[in-house]
Order: structure tokens, then C-alpha cells, then sequence
């Protein structure tokens, strides 16, 4: 069989998939909830990106924090999650899945109270799948990958004894949905309210 191109193809059905803005939020909220975050902070702004503007969603929480050694199984890749009873994420759609109707650039930064020094990262990158053909994480981030969104989940996490924070960048379903300047103010008082 030949599978080139496959992970390009998955992706631009990842990109298409019909969630709305609201529920990638509310499940991502979900996730913190689980997490046993007392506070949870939803950061939304606008920033450069690849030399365009663009908006981001940062979910930044106080919870336990997630492991260097489990921070890839929870974007979705490999290992099964266990579930207590009362998870709520069980009945999510799952972080990659839901991020990715969204945003082109996924970012989870996370750290624990057993490391708290250390701030574990993973990115899932449009821009890298596409490039390389392949579901890929990674755990450094390039360059231009260092923008204002991440400065700030960083900044916020580093006040934090362990926590998480999702970032998500290059929105497109956003961009086509706000349109042109004019109507853009009364669109994002409506998303936003």
C-alpha cells in the first residue's frame, strides 16, 4: 500500500472536522477539571505567526500537572488513558482530535510538584506533519515557533507549583469566521460572551 501523503490527507480531515470553537474549550476545560485544577484561566489574544496575524487560546490550570513520561500519551499518541470514574475527559473527543478543528499549532507545556523546575513540552505542528509526512511530536520548539502565546503559558506556569496549559495557534476556522475588520469586534463580543 502506498501511504505517502496518508498524514498530510488525516490532517486536512482533522482540520475540517466540525467542532465548534465552544466545545474544544469546554473539553479542554474538562481535561483541567480532572486534572484537580482549583483555577483554570482561558487567555485569548492575537499574535504574529508565521509572519501573519493571528489568534491563539491559552487553557492554563493549577493542576497536578502531567510527567515527561506520560505528556505524549495525553495529546492522543500511543497508550490508552486510564479513566477514574468521574473523569470528565472520557467523554471528550480527545485533545488532538477536537485541537486540531481548530488550530494548526497544539502546544502542550505541563509541570509537576515532584519537578517543578522543569517545564515538559509537546507540540503537535501542522507545519511538521506536513513537512515530514508523519504524526509527529515534538518536544523542542523551533524559532518561530516561540511566540507571545507560549512566552505567556510559560510565564503563567512558572508562578504555578505544577499545572498545565494548552495553547492553541493559527486558527483558522477563526480567521475565515471573524472575516474583515468591520464585522470582526461584533463576532468576537458574540464568541466571547
Amino acid at each position: 500500500i502506498d501511504m505517502k501523503g496518508h498524514a498530510r490527507r488525516e490532517l486536512e480531515i482533522q482540520h475540517s472536522m466540525g467542532y465548534d470553537l465552544e466545545q474544544v474549550i469546554a473539553d479542554l476545560i474538562d481535561n483541567s477539571i480532572d486534572a484537580n485544577a482549583e483555577n483554570i484561566w482561558v487567555i485569548f489574544d492575537e499574535e504574529v505567526y508565521d509572519n501573519r496575524r493571528t489568534f491563539y487560546v491559552a487553557i492554563v490550570d493549577d493542576g497536578k500537572g502531567i510527567p515527561d513520561g506520560k505528556i505524549s500519551s495525553v495529546m492522543d499518541f500511543g497508550a490508552e488513558r486510564e479513566y477514574d470514574e468521574l473523569d470528565l475527559g472520557k467523554f471528550g473527543v480527545g485533545l488532538k482530535a477536537s485541537s486540531l478543528s481548530q488550530a494548526k499549532e497544539i502546544t502542550l507545556l505541563s509541570k509537576t510538584r515532584d519537578d517543578p523546575g522543569k517545564i515538559n513540552l509537546r507540540r503537535l505542528s501542522s507545519e511538521i506533519v506536513n513537512e515530514r509526512d508523519e504524526w509527529v511530536l515534538i518536544a523542542e520548539l523551533r524559532e518561530e515557533m516561540q511566540t507571545d502565546a507560549i512566552g505567556i503559558a510559560k510565564s503563567e506556569l512558572a508562578n504555578l507549583e505544577s499545572g498545565s496549559a494548552v495553547v492553541l495557534e493559527d486558527m483558522h476556522k477563526l480567521k475565515h469566521s471573524i472575516g474583515s475588520s468591520g464585522k470582526r469586534e461584533t463576532y468576537l463580543s458574540e464568541e466571547y460572551l
